[in-house]
């Protein structure tokens, strides 16, 4: 296996797309809710393993993040048709890891982790119409570091960590019923 010290960083990048549902309660300005959502998510990165921080090998790790979904307060201040708002709550995520051994062997290990963290944000909202909105908004997701002990390089065991932090910024339409 691979000797301590060695450490792989990717930043995945990619695409989430899927649907939300909420209740929202008004009182003069101050709007209260609580929203749920979920999305097939298309987010993929390469990570190549270096010794503390130098040149990298040809070892390295693939993360695809298929699925993602999450429960959240929100809390805004509405002026006229807009909102701003804050959210936060509990998040869930999928992720796949694939670890290959040179430079393009096949993977030597593969497993998925479902994950569950947290996740906080802000975001603006626009009624255009009485019924239909439309949205903006940055999402912060931290799903912590899991240990999978399980992991083969070289024809040796190796304790792997994965830590999974996502920044992502939103879009939606929704109608008001």
């Amino acid at each position: 296996g691979l000797p301590d010290g060695y450490t792989a960083n990717s930043k995945p990048t990619g695409v989430l797309g899927g649907g939300f549902v909420g209740y929202n309660w008004q009182m003069g300005p101050l709007v209260f809710g609580l929203e749920g959502d979920a999305q097939a998510a298309g987010v993929k990165g390469t990570g190549y393993y270096s010794y503390n921080g130098g040149a990298p090998i040809t070892d390295h790790v693939n993360s695809n993040t298929d699925f993602e979904a999450s429960i959240r307060g929100r809390l805004g201040y509405a002026f006229d048709r807009f909102l701003v708002y804050g959210t936060g709550g509990v998040a869930f995520s999928n992720t796949n890891y694939s670890y290959v051994y040179g430079v393009s062997g096949p993977p030597v290990t593969n497993f998925a982790i479902g994950r569950t963290g947290w996740t906080a944000g802000a975001g603006l909202e626009y009624a255009f119409t009485n019924n239909w909105t439309v949205r903006a908004e940055y999402r912060y997701a931290d799903f912590g570091t899991e240990t999978n002990n399980s992991i083969v390089f070289g024809g040796g065991a190796d304790n792997e960590k994965q830590q999974l932090t996502q920044s992502a910024v939103l879009f939606g339409i929704a109608y008001k019923f």
